[in-house]
C-alpha cells in the first residue's frame, strides 16, 4: 500500500516490541516488570520512545487508511459519490434513440398539421 501506512505499521510494531522488551526484563521477574519512562513533558505526560513510536504509528496508519492508500476510505467515498451522480444523470438524460424518435414524431406531426390546413 502507501508508504505512510507501511511506516505507520512499522512504528506500531517497533513500539510494541520496545515496550514488550522493557516489560520482559525490567522488574521482579520475567514479564512482571514495568516500562521505563524517559521523557517528561510538564503538564502533559510521561512517556518513552516506544510509546512515541506507538502513537505516531497509529496516527500514520489512520492517515493512510483515510487518505493515502489506493483504496482509502475517503477516495472510496468520493468515487461512490461520482458514480451515483453519473447514474442519476444517466437516468435523467433521455435515451438518444428515444430523443431521435421524439424529434421525428414532432416533425411528422408538424407535416400532418400543415397537410390538414392545405386540405381545408
Amino acid at each position: 500500500r502507501s508508504v505512510w501506512g507501511q511506516v505507520g505499521y512499522s512504528f506500531v510494531i517497533s513500539g510494541a516490541i520496545g515496550n514488550a522488551i522493557d516489560r520482559a526484563f525490567l522488574g521482579d521477574g520475567f514479564f512482571n516488570g514495568a516500562v521505563r519512562d524517559l521523557i517528561y513533558v510538564r503538564g502533559f505526560a510521561i512517556f518513552n520512545i516506544a510509546d512515541s513510536f506507538l502513537t505516531v504509528g497509529v496516527i500514520l496508519a489512520i492517515v493512510a487508511l483515510l487518505f493515502t492508500d489506493r483504496d482509502s476510505l475517503v477516495k472510496e467515498m468520493i468515487a461512490d459519490s461520482k458514480r451515483k451522480k453519473q447514474q442519476l444523470s444517466n437516468a435523467n438524460a433521455p435515451d438518444d434513440n428515444q430523443a431521435q424518435q421524439d424529434s421525428n414524431n414532432s416533425q411528422s406531426d408538424t407535416q400532418t398539421d400543415a397537410n390538414k390546413k392545405e386540405d381545408k
